[in-house]
């Protein structure tokens, strides 16, 4: 699984009944995930393989991750040249991008990911989501609500 580091399963007895002292489920492979926590029915398995959903092309350095909100992300990058930092979301016009704080064209990496280029040294690089159609949505909800509400009280005066 692509960027899965944990994942919740419901431990089951022979008869498929959820029990505490049933086994993992036939799907989970033991040589690529182990379980960290069990409490009651519920384990909770850790990827062995986990690769973070991100990283530099020429692998020139180190990336991480600082902080992330639902619509952001911010990471740190040092490298010793000039690289390309690929985030694996799908690039499209909602997202935008800073290195350094200077606006940075985000190119799709295989048509698909976000890719932006990174000087060399240290860098901080700053995603932005923004979804634009929802808030729209939001938006054209609340005037209808308020529409309806007048349109309820005109016809009861």
């Amino acid at each position: 699984f692509l960027g899965v580091k944990y994942f919740m399963v419901i431990k089951r007895n022979a008869q498929g009944i959820i029990d505490d002292k049933g086994k993992l489920p036939y799907y989970v492979d033991t040589s690529k995930w182990q379980v960290v926590n069990t409490e009651g029915p519920i384990s909770i398995l850790e990827n062995k393989n986990f690769t973070p959903p991100y990283k530099l092309s020429n692998s020139s350095g180190t990336v991480s991750l600082l902080n992330h909100t639902e619509t952001s992300f911010l990471f740190k990058t040092d490298t010793s040249k000039s690289d390309e930092f690929i985030f694996y979301q799908n690039a499209n016009s909602n997202w935008t991008a800073k290195v350094n704080g200077v606006s940075q064209v985000i190119t799709p990496e295989s048509d698909t990911f976000v890719k932006l280029q990174v000087p060399e040294g240290e860098s901080n690089i700053e995603l932005k989501y923004n979804n634009r159609e929802l808030i729209l949505g939001w938006q054209l909800s609340a005037v209808s609500l308020l529409l309806l509400i007048f349109v309820i009280l005109k016809t009861q005066a």
